[in-house]
């Protein structure tokens, strides 16, 4: 049986909620990551759209 101290139980959660803390920090650089990517899909997609898109083609009925 391990007896533990204060100092071992306080350094223990430390260590888990750096952990946590490096996690979620990855997690965020991911979806900043993924939000980034989206937005630029989104802006090409825009200026897909704007280029092909000519008024002069549309039919008045």
């Amino acid at each position: 049986m391990t007896f533990k101290t204060c100092r071992d139980v306080a350094l223990q959660r430390l260590y888990s909620n750096v952990s946590t803390a490096t996690s979620l920090q990855q997690r965020l650089y991911s979806n900043v990551s993924t939000a980034t990517s989206l937005q630029t899909q989104n802006y090409d997609n825009k200026s897909l759209t704007e280029q092909h898109w000519n008024p002069a083609h549309t039919i008045s009925r």
